[in-house]
């Protein structure tokens, strides 16, 4: 276990640190002077000079990378051009925005998604299993920003129910539009993945016998098809969880919310490097350290997998 730990942990590093890379060129290879954008547009040629040297913009690009991959892990993330102030401060007030909500919305996911699914399945070859398997299309099709401006006309603008952009961390309200938003994809497809789950699981010879032996409908959907169904589904929600995380971009954009997603937004516009490096670097952190802790506990609870073996 141990051995197979390690080689996952390697896997991570490897990731992180390909993705830093990756990154770094690209944006540094980008059109515009970040030094331009920290002393304007109109700066002097000295006045260039000297921020390029404050900043290390001078050196080879080898050793900027080297510089930032080592303060990187260190701990340091940088200091933003556009702020003058730690990375890190920016992150710290923004990614508790962006993480509440990704729970709401994972809340949203599990609660419809769940729901939607079993009843498709319970209503096979029904109109209502037509119409939720046509919702979920739907919603695993939509462009997450075509579907945000639509909320917002509707039960913003049009019926005034809710907010339309911004935040309050003490109001809810204001999480209810984009949390619905970055959910509907996920929700589709979780949609689905149970459908098929229950209808594969009703099947099963031991679902047979327990009918078999007189127990309740009631008692073999829940205690027995229900419980294996929800397996593959609880391993998609918590996979979810970092993937709504760094999927929340676009959706902080549609909403003017201040998250994560928003300030990498900005960084980029602003380009801001060390923010939208960090930035994005936290993201897939947050995301790769999700699936390194299902890798663990399915190599924990299935030793064919730990052996590299097919399960």
């Amino acid at each position: 276990m141990q051995r197979y730990t390690l080689s996952r942990l390697i896997q991570t590093i490897i990731v992180l640190v390909g993705v830093s890379l990756v990154l770094f060129l690209i944006l540094y290879k980008m059109p515009g002077d970040p030094a331009k954008r920290m002393a304007g547009m109109k700066a002097s040629p000295q006045v260039l000079e000297n921020v390029r040297q404050k900043w290390g913009l001078d050196k080879p690009l080898p050793v900027q990378y080297i510089s930032y991959a080592g303060n990187i892990a260190k701990g340091n993330l940088g200091t933003s051009y556009r702020y003058n102030r730690p990375v890190s401060s920016i992150f710290a007030e923004t990614f508790p925005a962006t993480a509440k909500l990704a729970v709401f919305a994972i809340f949203i996911e599990s609660v419809l998604g769940l729901a939607a699914g079993i009843l498709s399945a319970l209503k096979k070859r029904t109109f209502t299993d037509t119409f939720i398997t046509i919702s979920s299309t739907f919603l695993i099709c939509v462009p997450v920003f075509w579907l945000g401006m639509l909320l917002q006309y509707i039960f913003g603008l049009k019926l005034g129910w809710l907010p339309v952009s911004g935040y309050e961390p003490t109001n809810l309200l204001y999480l209810i539009l984009p949390g619905v938003t970055l959910a509907a994809i996920s929700t589709g497809v979780l949609i689905r993945l149970i459908r098929a789950s229950m209808l594969e699981v009703s099947g099963a010879r031991y679902i047979t016998m327990a009918r078999a032996k007189g127990l309740s409908e009631s008692r073999v959907l829940i205690k027995h098809q229900l419980k294996n169904a929800l397996l593959p589904s609880v391993t998609f929600i918590g996979l979810e969880l970092g993937a709504l995380m760094t999927g929340a971009v676009a959706t902080e954009i549609v909403f003017n919310y201040p998250g994560m997603g928003f300030a990498i937004y900005r960084a980029v516009m602003e380009r801001d490097i060390p923010v939208v490096i960090s930035g994005i670097l936290i993201m897939v952190f947050v995301y790769v350290m999700v699936n390194f802790f299902i890798d663990i506990i399915y190599g924990y609870l299935n030793p064919r997998v730990r052996l590299g073996l097919n399960a």
